[in-house]
């Protein structure tokens, strides 16, 4: 039976938009852990017989070891590897921001952790298990930013919401109220809410929101989304 986690498995197009992909979460504050990538049949007939996949899903498609199309993931933390709420509507929105589709979104046996090259849902599974594969998928590049937004990305923190510079901060503000990101309370002395959170995290944040990555999550709170 295999059920590997090796990246470097999957389809050589795939993997690289893997890799981009686990190091934006990381820039928005998330670590992702890839817990599967490739299986065979005998894996993906457990996962039928144990509830993990449709029972009409016996044959791997995606996940199948000559395909390399897909890949699961949860949260790289003890005890929040699936529960925390902030995590997939941020890790999601950065999937779907780079091409990929999300299981999440199936309406039909939703798999929050899988996400998959579909070609925007243009290849299915009865196709994958023809042989009839999507083409190549282009290789993400976050867009370009300006000199003084890009400087010394890795040393600059902001402590606190005042410190988000002012161009910023209506975004991260409204992403913190609407529970999409978390601060850390409060400072020692009792003093406003302290968010640590570097310029490259804060800088990644608004790409997605300003992509419409958190549309979903904003009007299921009744907040209006990006214009």
């Amino acid at each position: 039976m295999l059920n590997s986690r090796d990246i470097s498995l999957l389809r050589d197009d795939v993997e690289a938009n893997c890799r981009t992909f686990i190091s934006l979460c990381a820039a928005a504050g998330y670590s992702v852990l890839v817990t599967g990538s490739v299986r065979d049949a005998e894996y993906q007939q457990y996962c039928a017989s144990h509830g993990l996949a449709a029972k009409t899903a016996t044959k791997p498609t995606f996940h199948s070891v000559e395909v390399g199309l897909a890949f699961d993931i949860c949260q790289n933390i003890k005890g929040r590897e699936y529960n925390d709420a902030a995590f997939w509507v941020t890790v999601l929105a950065i999937a779907r921001k780079m091409g990929f589709s999300c299981g999440a979104d199936w309406k039909s046996f939703p798999d929050k952790p899988h996400i998959q090259w579909d070609e925007c849902g243009r290849y299915t599974s009865s196709m994958i298990l023809a042989k009839k594969y999507p083409p190549t998928m282009p290789r993400y590049a976050a867009p370009e930013v300006s000199k003084e937004e890009s400087e010394e990305d890795e040393v600059i923190t902001y402590e606190k919401m005042k410190d988000v510079p002012e161009k910023f901060r209506p975004i991260i503000d409204k992403l913190m109220t609407a529970g999409i990101i978390q601060g850390d309370g409060s400072d020692a002395t009792g003093n406003g809410d302290v968010i640590n959170l570097t310029h490259e995290q804060v800088r990644t944040l608004v790409f997605i929101y300003r992509g419409g990555g958190f549309d979903r999550k904003l009007q299921a709170v009744g907040m209006e989304t990006a214009v």
